[in-house]
């Protein structure tokens, strides 16, 4: 057994003491983790303090900084995840709560696998409340078409409202919820990424990873943590995931499969995640939007965001990544009926044969231009009464 640990951490340059001290203060006590370290820079030294709120001031000077000079900080939140918090005094409040339970919860098996599910999976767990009671949203779309929303730059200048039509189903990821309302929504990175009015919004049921209950989001105004957790916001439900690829099993695994952790040799991502939610849901033709497949220092999202160099080069390899895991998945797709389909004919995944959007959109729409007049009647009252007046008829 190995132990691991996961790590928060925020960067903050140019920190003046003086003018910054009450902010600073505040976000480092927002923190909650097993450990909190303010890591500080200055002229080319550094130096941890642990439980950093604590007379702040006179640790800085002690450690030999310069109190009127700007200095970099980060601040490092060990198990951000950890039911702990820091007290404004910088002392860990202690939680009496059994892990081992909750641990034992979200995986049936080898922590980071997915085992094979025997039958149908309306048979085992797959979704989840923050109490950890189950609910069964397996093929609740059965049949149904999804059109999943991937942030690509190809988005830009894009008219949402074709996708408010009747009937049309979709899914968001990432921060591109924000400014398009989808009707389902996931991630995989941690919460505090992703803006608050996501979080907040009931009509987006928000499917993510169940050690996200646990996690805090992220208060702009305040730049800090925010008070409330995921588990504390509408509409949200948990999976779990599992960090070893298997295309063989990949449709039928007890867990989310999202890629391959870095010691299976890595590419993990949020759109993997997606694609088996739509498929537990019941979808059954997903039409990807967004679907670009490309990064560069031009183009980032359809959304503000900036990437830097090594951002954009860890995507490149990731989509590198994926190509491979679609291209071993796409013949259990087939086999599955699980019909992927890619709107955007400049992209660089071609594993999925392209549509268009506009056709796309016109199969899956609803009519709903129909009269009402006339529907409030007892059908089945009439239809006694035409069966009657046969009857009467002579012969």
């Amino acid at each position: 057994m190995t132990p691991v640990y996961n790590s928060h951490i925020l960067k903050f340059r140019d920190t003046c003491l003086e003018r910054d001290r009450s902010r600073l203060v505040e976000t480092i006590s927002s923190c909650r983790g097993h450990r909190v370290i303010a890591r500080i820079r200055q002229s080319g030294r550094s130096v941890d303090l642990e439980c950093p709120p604590r007379e702040l001031p006179e640790r800085i000077a002690k450690a030999g900084f310069d109190r009127a000079r700007p200095f970099d900080l980060e601040i490092v939140t060990r198990e951000p995840s950890a039911l702990a918090a820091l007290h404004p005094n910088g002392a860990a409040r202690e939680e009496f709560h059994d892990r081992n339970d909750f641990n034992v919860l979200q995986w049936n098996g080898e922590r980071g696998t997915g085992e094979a599910v025997a039958g149908s999976l309306r048979n085992t767990p797959m979704f989840f409340r923050e109490n950890g009671m189950n609910l069964d949203l397996v093929d609740l779309y059965r049949g149904q078409t999804l059109f999943l929303v991937l942030n690509g730059p190809s988005l830009k200048g894009f008219d949402w409202a074709r996708l408010k039509q009747p009937g049309i189903v979709t899914m968001g990821i990432n921060n591109g919820a924000h400014l398009f309302r989808p009707n389902f929504w996931t991630c995989v990175d941690d919460p505090s990424r992703f803006m608050a009015s996501i979080w907040r919004d009931p009509a987006i049921l928000k499917i993510v990873p169940m050690a996200h209950f646990q996690k805090p989001i992220w208060d702009r105004e305040r730049d800090a943590f925010a008070t409330e957790r995921v588990r504390d916001f509408p509409s949200v439900v948990g999976y779990r995931r599992n960090e070893q690829f298997e295309p063989s099993r990949w449709l039928v695994e007890d867990t989310v499969n999202w890629g391959n952790h870095s010691k299976r040799g890595g590419g993990r991502s949020v759109m993997l995640a997606a694609l088996r939610l739509a498929h537990l849901l019941g979808f059954r033709t997903v039409y990807l939007l967004g679907c670009d497949f490309h990064m560069d220092e031009s183009k980032h999202y359809w959304f503000p965001e900036q990437r830097s160099a090594g951002a954009i080069s860890n995507n490149t390899n990731s989509y590198a990544l994926m190509s491979g895991f679609f291209r071993e998945l796409q013949p259990s797709f087939l086999e599955a009926g699980f019909k992927i389909l890619n709107c955007n004919p400049e992209s660089r995944l071609d594993v999925f044969p392209f549509a268009d959007l506009n056709e796309a959109l016109a199969t899956a729409a609803i009519d709903a231009t129909g009269n009402t007049e006339g529907m409030y009647i007892d059908r089945y009252r009439e239809k006694k009464r035409r069966a009657a007046e046969r009857s009467r008829k002579p012969g």
